[in-house]
């Protein structure tokens, strides 16, 4: 019982309760806040591995030269600025972007007139 007295005292005294209440809150909010940032550590790390950036990535549906297409109506993304991943990586460290040959675009479909334009 001798060992109970003291460990009541401190339990009441009210000193330590909301210091490790606080330390607790503090721990909680860093560990969330450090793995949102190793997720987006991780996922910059993985553009850079790929040469794309996060907004390509997040809209590579409304780029078409992302994609080749085959037969019917599949689609294969494909990235022509990647270089692989060497090369992808020392180009982000050393900021070479003059070294990316331009993808070959196919012409874009041209509109239906009532009225051809070029004969006007």
């Amino acid at each position: 019982l001798a060992a109970a007295a003291p460990r009541a005292a401190w339990l009441t005294t009210g000193l330590a309760g909301p210091e490790i209440a606080g330390e607790g809150v503090a721990l909680l909010f860093l560990v969330v806040v450090e793995v949102g940032l190793v997720r987006l550590l991780a996922e910059q790390a993985l553009n850079v591995a790929r040469n794309l950036t996060a907004n390509e990535l997040a809209n590579r549906e409304r780029y078409y030269y992302f994609w080749r297409h085959g037969p019917g109506d599949s689609r294969e993304f494909y990235n022509p600025f990647d270089r692989g991943l060497w090369h992808n990586v020392v180009d982000f460290l050393l900021a070479t972007t003059m070294s990316y040959p331009r993808p070959a675009f196919p012409p874009l479909p041209r509109a239906p007139y009532a009225v051809d334009i070029d004969q006007l």
